[in-house]
């Protein structure tokens, strides 16, 4: 029985340490990110024609053509 809790012993003191990291780094401040999109990556297409939101193209037509 004690050789049980003695073996058992190493690997419960790793796992406190180990649980006491992981929470820190869940439970703490973001940290700022490793870098930054010089641009966004989804942007929405604004009509040049300045009326309000025009109609969406039809299957026929190639939205570049006009």
């Amino acid at each position: 029985m004690i050789a049980v809790a003695v073996s058992v012993l190493p690997v419960l003191g790793v796992l406190l340490f180990a649980m006491d990291r992981l929470e820190d780094r869940v439970l703490g401040e973001p940290t700022a990110p490793r870098h930054k999109r010089v641009r966004r990556h989804l942007r929405l297409v604004h009509s040049s024609d300045g009326g309000g939101g025009g109609a969406l193209p039809s299957a026929g037509e190639h939205p570049e053509a006009a």
